[in-house]
């Protein structure tokens, strides 16, 4: 497959912002960018000159979102999470944490395993990448429950959390908690050590 060559657009890069920048693309892969000033390569097949005013900025990651176009992750269904994956490259958000809400322990463990399920059968090219779940809750502060569900609200419980993350293949990678609330220091913790963000 031949390589296309798109220029003239400023670049904001991982370091710097490249202006009058260029992006090689093979196949689905981009295999080089830089700044067209130091440009050598001859190779492409096609090249699209943009207008000076276009920016490529690298996509966005969602960390927390429940759900988008209708669908929610506590739908715990395929078709769910797979409306979120398709939508969200629209507005530039490559990959994401499908976040839960503060439900009842079954739902929670439903939504848990559809996601496992979907990351590990699901996740195409050309849609939004699941990365993983942001578990909102259950574990938060009666008095700072926000839009969550006061009745569903538990104290931090450590098993709980361990059977959770087992049930969805690892793939917690966040969670929302309170930790003054008894249970939560010892959470905390293992979250910590076991590489989650709390």
């Amino acid at each position: 497959m031949g390589k296309i060559l798109l220029s003239n657009m400023r670049i904001y890069a991982e370091d710097q912002i490249i202006n009058n920048g260029y992006v090689l693309i093979e196949g689905e892969k981009i295999v080089e960018v830089g700044s067209q000033e130091k440009m050598t390569r001859t190779d492409f097949v096609e090249k699209i000159e943009l207008h000076h005013k276009y920016s490529l900025i690298p996509g966005f990651i969602d960390l927390h979102i429940h759900g988008a176009a209708g669908a929610d992750t506590m739908d715990a269904t395929k078709e769910a999470i797979h409306t979120l994956a398709v939508s969200l490259p629209q507005e530039g958000t490559t990959s994401f944490l499908a976040t839960t809400m503060t439900s009842t322990v079954q739902q929670i463990e439903k939504a848990l395993i559809n996601v496992r399920k979907y990351m590990e059968t699901a996740n195409d090219p050309g849609n939004a990448e699941v990365l993983g779940v942001h578990l909102e809750g259950p574990f938060i502060s009666p008095k700072k429950a926000g839009a969550q569900h006061q009745g569903h609200i538990l104290k931090p419980n450590l098993a709980l959390f361990k059977k959770w993350q087992h049930l969805s293949g690892g793939a917690i990678k966040l969670v929302t908690l309170a930790p003054e609330r008894k249970g939560g220091m010892e959470l905390t913790s293992y979250l910590k050590q076991t590489g989650v963000v709390a």
